[in-house]
């Protein structure tokens, strides 16, 4: 995730990311909105995140992960 967030406030551009990865890309999503600081707690960064794209479904076994690193 820290090479993620990297890319994203150096402005590289993002490698593309194929639609069969959705799971392992999902929980990145409320990561990065964390460690940007547009979110507080995990509850504001999926709800943020599933504003963005309402396709994202973090599995529990993530979400509870994310909640003990954030």
């Amino acid at each position: 995730m820290l090479r993620l967030l990297e890319r994203i406030t150096s402005a590289r551009k993002l490698p593309l990311i194929v639609e069969e990865a959705r799971v392992e890309r999902e929980p990145f999503a409320a990561g990065i909105l964390l460690e940007l600081g547009l979110a507080n707690m995990f509850e504001d960064a999926e709800i943020r995140a599933k504003s963005i794209r309402s396709i994202i479904n973090i599995k529990p076994m993530q979400k509870q992960l994310l909640k003990e690193i954030y």
